[in-house]
């Protein structure tokens, strides 16, 4: 159901948001820069991998 290369992105970008976190907790950035952390890192992979299981129940038959 799900495909190697988001889940690859996936993880990438939710190690970078680990990453960013920590260093947004140890230089005490300001609250924008965590939602920018948080838009980039998390909302795009859960944007992508919703549409993954909406198109696998829809059309199982195509690639996305």
């Amino acid at each position: 159901m799900f495909k190697n290369s988001i889940s690859l992105m996936s993880i990438f970008l939710h190690g970078l948001a680990c990453l960013s976190t920590t260093q947004w907790l140890l230089h005490s950035w300001q609250i924008s820069s965590y939602w920018i952390i948080f838009l980039i890192c998390i909302f795009i992979p859960a944007t992508v991998e919703t549409i993954t299981i909406i198109c696998s129940f829809v059309g199982p038959n195509k690639d996305l």
